[in-house]
């Protein structure tokens, strides 16, 4: 045999396995992608999924791809129980060295962090969703990053702290509308309206609702049939706000459905408690009982915690109270009883970890790496022991300065906490203690006199906290943007200065009245209350009073 003739051969035979290699990977992902589609189908029986589940595992570990085996692992896990789910959803990490890839490990712990968070496990949740928010920060993977807020934003709804949920919500929302993810941007939106329905926030609360049924089209039609069912809940939740009890109910009973689908006790058992407080307010006694019975049953059988649950018991013992029925109004105290210490006893752990962990890990990051430097500046002692003495005088001057400065800001805070005498939490105007007095020497013209009242009302709804336009003022006012600009420039002067010094005065009353607030970081309360971005909300704050909002906020601590 020649030379020749043996590289001939030789080469055919690369050629053949490279072209075996070829179809061989083609059918793997053949057979991968018919095993996600039947396992997704809705016609699919829930035990042939988990035989097609299984057999999509083991077809993975057969080739020894465990991108496959992963991504199989995690299709069976939406397929059973939380005990086993917990079980695939650990082993799935063992896995992830193996493939080496950052993206993969970011969306895991996503993942895991949402496995923790829908089964209440909120202290694993927080800790997993620590660890995925820092990992997917250094890699710069923003899409994770958007998907972690939407569990954070949960977790801080079930600490009942709803403005920082509701901060967290709108970071989800605004991003997922940017990289152009239906279905993440309305489960965000969801989180949203929810958020808005327990703050009472009814303007934002029906925006909420009409940006979902905006969105619910551009999904594909299996998910259209999810989202419209959620939506009807939402929709529910705004009819019996507005004390619509018909239409509420109507709503709520077409949302059911999906909820007993997806197993779904969080929003199963809030469909009852308000079908229940719906009846009961007719007069309809006892058929308020029954849908109360069933957030009962939700609670004793499936041991689901929710705040929304000692709204349901208040009613049922008022309803044993009504029968005169003193063993029912002792077992239903007694199961109150039992769901407040729970409640407390998580709601402690979870918002100390949300404080000390969540809040403070950035600081603390950013102490050590100021120690760091710290200690490498320690090289520089002989040069800074000939500075000493100079150094000595400069810190000595300074240490007078700080001082006076420090009295000249206490004396600030005083005078700010003095003007704004905060009223009670139930107050409907928003502070102004720079208002500028009408002219007493002009004759307010017809058209000035209804702006004016028309702004009081603005000030009194605090519609100033949301993203508001001279021009769309002008169309709600029925006027023409140069006649409100003139009436702002005249009387408030100028409509952004109106604008900002409002926002900033709600937020000292506010920052004042409730101490959680003061827990929220700069930038975020920067966007609750109307700022585009911190440096704008910085620098207003302090022409409004004189100190920065990190000062006023640590004074307020001290004073607490």
């Amino acid at each position: 045999m020649s030379k020749y003739f043996k590289i001939v051969v030789f080469s055919l035979k690369i050629i053949g396995l490279l072209a075996f290699n070829f179809s061989f990977g083609q059918k793997n992902a053949q057979d991968y992608n018919f095993y996600k589609e039947v396992i997704n189908s809705d016609t699919t029986s829930q035990l042939n999924k988990l035989k097609y589940a299984d057999a999509y595992i083991q077809k993975a570990k057969d080739n020894q791809d465990y991108l496959a085996l992963i991504q199989a692992m995690d299709e069976k896990s939406f397929l059973v129980d939380f005990e086993d789910e917990k079980k695939l959803v650990l082993a799935m990490e063992a896995y992830l060295p193996k493939i080496n890839n950052d993206s993969i490990t970011g969306d895991y712990l996503n993942r895991k962090a949402a496995l923790y968070y829908a089964n209440r496990n909120f202290k694993e949740a927080l800790e997993v969703a620590i660890k995925s928010e820092n990992f997917n920060r250094s890699k710069n993977f923003k899409y994770n990053l958007g998907y972690i807020k939407i569990t954070i934003a949960n977790i801080y709804s079930q600490t009942k702290n709803y403005p920082q949920a509701k901060v967290n919500y709108l970071s989800a929302v605004n991003f997922f509308k940017t990289q152009n993810n239906k279905s993440l941007y309305l489960i965000s939106l969801y989180g949203l309206g929810k958020t808005n329905w327990k703050l009472k926030d009814l303007p934002s609360f029906q925006k909420t609702i009409q940006e979902i049924e905006m969105g619910i089209p551009q999904v594909s039609a299996q998910k259209q049939i999810t989202e419209t069912g959620y939506l009807n809940l939402l929709k529910g939740g705004y009819a019996y706000e507005n004390s619509k009890y018909t239409e509420a109910k109507d709503y709520f009973n077409k949302a059911l459905p999906i909820t007993l689908k997806k197993r779904d006790f969080a929003n199963e058992h809030l469909i009852y408690l308000n079908l229940g407080k719906i009846a009961w307010q007719q007069g309809h006694v006892e058929e308020a009982f029954s849908y109360l019975k069933k957030v009962d049953d939700l609670f004793t059988q499936k041991q689901f915690l929710n705040y929304e649950l000692r709204e349901a018991y208040t009613y049922l013992i008022a309803y044993a109270k009504q029968k005169n029925n003193l063993q029912l109004q002792v077992t239903y105290t007694e199961k109150l009883n039992k769901l407040n210490i729970a409640l407390e006893e998580e709601q402690t752990a979870v918002t100390h970890m949300l404080y000390t962990d969540y809040e403070t890990k950035k600081l603390q990051d950013e102490t050590l790496q100021v120690k760091q430097e710290l200690a490498q500046s320690y090289s520089w002692n002989k040069i800074i022991g000939l500075l000493s003495t100079v150094l000595g005088i400069l810190v000595l001057g300074y240490v007078f300065y700080l001082s006076a400065q420090k009295q000249k800001l206490q004396k600030q805070f005083k005078t700010v906490i003095s003007k704004t005498n905060p009223e009670p939490v139930l107050q409907k105007a928003a502070p102004n203690f720079t208002q500028q007095p009408l002219p007493e020497t002009e004759e307010l013209t017809v058209t000035e006199i209804r702006l004016l009242k028309e702004i009081e009302k603005f000030e009194q709804n605090k519609d100033f906290l949301k993203p508001v336009r001279l021009e769309d003022l002008a169309e709600a006012w029925a006027t023409n943007r140069n006649t409100l600009s003139k009436v702002f420039n005249t009387y408030k002067n100028g409509f952004l200065p109106y604008i900002n010094q409002l926002r900033i005065q709600q937020l000292v009353t506010d920052l004042q009245q409730n101490p959680e607030l003061r827990r929220i970081k700069i930038q975020d309360l920067a966007e609750s209350y109307g700022f585009n971005n911190t440096k704008t909300f910085n620098t207003q704050f302090k022409a409004e009073t004189q100190l920065t909002p990190t000062y006023f906020i640590e004074q307020l601590e001290k004073s607490a």
